[in-house]
C-alpha cells in the first residue's frame, strides 16, 4: 500500500488497516488515532510526530523496541497476538 491508497482509503473513513504492508508510507504528522495497525510491516516508517492515542498495534515488523515504547508512551495500545510465557510461544 503506498501513502496515496492509504489517504484515500483513510478519507472513506476506513480505519482497520490490520495486515497491511505500510513499508516507507509517509505519515508524517498523520492522525492515526484509534486506527487498527496491528500487524502492520511499518519497515522505514517515521512515527515521531505521528498521533497515536488509543491507536491498535502489535506484531509489527520494523518497529524497535524504542519506537514501541515511544508509541505506548503517546497513548498506542499494543495487543500481542501471540501467546509467550517464560520464553515458550505458541507459534
Amino acid at each position: 500500500m503506498d501513502t496515496n491508497e492509504l489517504l484515500r482509503r483513510y478519507l472513506a473513513k476506513e480505519r482497520n488497516f490490520q495486515g497491511a504492508n505500510l513499508t516507507q508510507v509517509t505519515l508524517n504528522r498523520a492522525n492515526l488515532s484509534y486506527n487498527n495497525l496491528s500487524n502492520t510491516n511499518l519497515t522505514g516508517v517515521d512515527l515521531t510526530i505521528t498521533e497515536v492515542e488509543k491507536a491498535r498495534l502489535g506484531e509489527n515488523e520494523g518497529l524497535s523496541e524504542a519506537s514501541q515504547l515511544d508509541l505506548q508512551r503517546r497513548g498506542a495500545i499494543f495487543e500481542m497476538t501471540s501467546f509467550s510465557v517464560g520464553g515458550m510461544s505458541d507459534s
